[in-house]
């Protein structure tokens, strides 16, 4: 089979079509000669034209059987074009807002292609799409186990989602990674992952035992105001408010990030308030509002900003004696 690259522009990915198309690669290879060439017109006169005969080439009974789920790609060459057409037609699905086709396309694709999945985690993520983000995450995780970071990237997104069973579902995987192949250095994250919402696992299930009190001289400088928010995290999950309090103030004098500023003060606002401190837990509340107001400013979708927004909420809801926080953003996109 002769195969020709699709691409969304000259300078894009290129993806191997299922069928032979000469006037489709033709076009694509004259629209990047004239890109190189400087000849924007030319360049955006050959797109057009490569644009055309995609359509055709969509059009083709053995497309649309492939793309209907009808057929099998046929050799690796074909499998791999049905996944550049699967991603080009997700790709419209997002720009209407038909999020369940786009889902469906990305999830044909990367059975596929595994590695196309941090692309698909990363859209959606950024269109906050948080259970469609969440499910991806977890894919990823699955095929990068051991790296933990992941456990905190996709555990905010699965709390968002607003359906506690796919934080439960999360928090349940990961700990089974983490028992899979347990390390010290995994504790932490694991933690940090799983408490970000109350009673959603038990404590007594986490290897409390493993994490350390203390950090000796060799951690690295980043490490100890996460380290000791954590342990605030975890004793305020457990019922000592006093503890809590006790390890933001021992986070803050490491002198922490914005980010983990923001999730002190918010753990720091819930045990004020548990203690019977409405003065200190508003105070608390309000440089958290602004923190997170000024950092929003940024990369909205960070993962440790949503951690923070997350506890915030919680927090402001507590402390408003409402029943229910609030969501993370009320521009935030109705999930389904």
């Amino acid at each position: 089979m002769r195969v020709f690259y699709a691409q969304k522009g000259p300078k894009a990915n290129a993806w191997p079509l299922p069928v032979p198309n000469e006037r489709l690669g033709f076009h694509y290879a004259k629209a990047e000669l004239a890109q190189n060439e400087n000849r924007p017109f030319m360049a955006e006169f050959h797109l057009r034209q490569a644009a055309l005969a995609e359509t055709e080439l969509l059009n083709t009974e053995r497309c649309r059987s492939l793309l209907a789920d009808e057929g099998q790609p046929a050799d690796d060459a074909e499998r791999r074009g049905l996944a550049g057409l699967l991603y080009k037609r997700a790709a419209k699905y997002i720009a209407s807002e038909q999020w369940d086709l786009a889902k469906a396309d990305w999830v044909r694709m990367i059975a596929m292609q595994p590695d196309q999945v941090q692309q698909a985690f990363d859209i959606f993520r950024n269109a906050e799409r948080w259970s469609e983000a969440a499910a991806f995450g977890q894919i990823l995780s699955d095929q990068n186990p051991r790296n933990t970071i992941l456990w905190v990237k996709v555990a905010p997104l699965a709390v968002l989602s607003d359906d506690d069973a796919i934080y439960k579902q999360l928090c349940r995987r990961v700990l089974e990674l983490y028992r899979e192949a347990p390390t010290a250095e995994s504790v932490h994250p694991l933690i940090k992952a799983c408490l970000l919402k109350r009673g959603t696992i038990d404590i007594s299930e986490l290897p409390l035992d493993t994490f350390p009190t203390s950090l000796d001289s060799t951690a690295p400088d980043w490490l100890p105001p996460w380290f000791w928010g954590t342990r605030a995290m975890l004793a305020y999950r457990s019922g000592d408010a006093d503890a809590a309090v006790k390890y933001v103030n021992q986070s803050e004098q490491h002198q922490p990030n914005d980010y983990a500023h923001a999730m002190n003060l918010t753990i720091l606002a819930m045990a004020q308030h548990e203690l019977q401190h409405p003065d200190e837990a508003r105070i608390a509340v309000e440089e958290a509002t602004q923190l997170i107001e000024r950092l929003r400013a940024g990369d909205r979708n960070h993962h440790d900003l949503l951690i923070a927004e997350i506890l915030f909420r919680e927090a402001e809801a507590l402390i408003d004696g409402t029943t229910k926080p609030k969501p993370a953003d009320d521009a935030t996109t109705p999930q389904p």
